[in-house]
């Protein structure tokens, strides 16, 4: 079953470029690295970002971002750029609709 997970955070300021940058590159190596399906990035109307990650299980997901490779330099990165995070949604997908 299909695993999807919504993130949100509040960025330091003067740090968007780089937590877009880092971003995008912890989305290419889940996909490269661990067969994710990608992810979609939001910037919200008061600031913060939000994201929506697409995984084949969650098990896929589990080990790619808690097994002993999950700490990569882009994701020590992005965090980095971080202020606070606040949420992260598990899901199981039941319905998919979304094109592309």
């Amino acid at each position: 079953m299909k695993h999807a997970v919504f993130y949100h955070w509040k960025i330091k300021s003067g740090r968007e470029q780089d937590f877009e940058a880092a971003w995008e590159q912890v989305t290419k190596d889940g996909k490269e690295r661990c067969g994710a399906h990608g992810a979609t990035l939001h910037k919200c109307d008061d600031g913060s970002y939000a994201a929506y990650a697409l995984w084949p299980d969650k098990e896929s997901r589990e080990k790619c971002w808690l097994g002993p490779e999950s700490q990569r330099d882009e994701a020590k990165q992005l965090q980095d750029c971080v202020e606070t995070e606040l949420a992260e949604v598990l899901m199981d997908v039941k319905t998919d609709l979304l094109d592309g």
